[in-house]
């Protein structure tokens, strides 16, 4: 489910601007939020930060996902957003290591303490008509572009050290927990209208 031509222009140019815009790149991809869950889809709406204990989640995506006995399930994915202008990695002390910054990692606390709240808050599920804890779900982070991934990068090959540290914390952290973690480039190509 591409945008529209002119809201993906708008969101291109929130990628492209200098200051960030985090609330309405938010706003934008909220209107095209089948790319943000996975299965077969039958319905699939945004809600645009949800209170909680913890604070407010930056996208909720609720989606009627067909299985593979075609049976519908309603399911919800969080998602935390950060600006594509914010850095995911940075140097570490050794220069072959690199950690995520600090919107990288406010991001990650951010998204697994709204995801605790929401799985086992009774009334949150029934909000989003999703009655099982265990169909609310973690979706992911959005965070960054390609070409930003490394904070005070001096070269490409740092630059490639970046994503191969990225890709380290993912096999060991994100993938065991199904979380997705997403640079503005890839959403933007998700979007492309056709």
């Amino acid at each position: 489910m591409p945008l529209a031509q002119v809201e993906y222009d708008e969101l291109l140019a929130l990628d492209e601007a200098p200051n960030k815009n985090e609330v309405r790149c938010m706003e934008l991809l909220a209107m095209a939020p089948g790319h943000l869950v996975q299965g077969a889809i039958v319905a699939a709406d945004s809600l645009i930060e949800q209170r909680s204990f913890f604070g407010d989640s930056d996208l909720t995506v609720r989606a009627t996902i067909r299985d593979d006995r075609n049976s519908a399930g309603r399911k919800a994915y969080i998602w935390e957003l950060k600006a594509p202008q914010c850095f995911i990695m940075e140097k570490d002390a050794n220069n072959n290591r690199y950690r995520p910054t600090m919107d990288f990692i406010k991001a990650e606390n951010q998204l697994i303490h709204y995801a605790h709240e929401a799985q086992g808050n009774r009334r949150f599920g029934e909000r989003l008509g999703v009655m099982k804890q265990s169909d609310i779900l973690i979706g992911g982070i959005i965070i960054g572009r390609n070409n930003n991934i490394l904070k005070d990068a001096q070269s490409d090959g740092e630059r490639e050290r970046a994503w191969d540290s990225l890709s380290i914390r993912q096999s060991y952290l994100h993938d065991h927990h199904h979380i997705r973690v997403m640079t503005w480039d890839a959403v933007l190509e998700l979007l492309r209208p056709a």
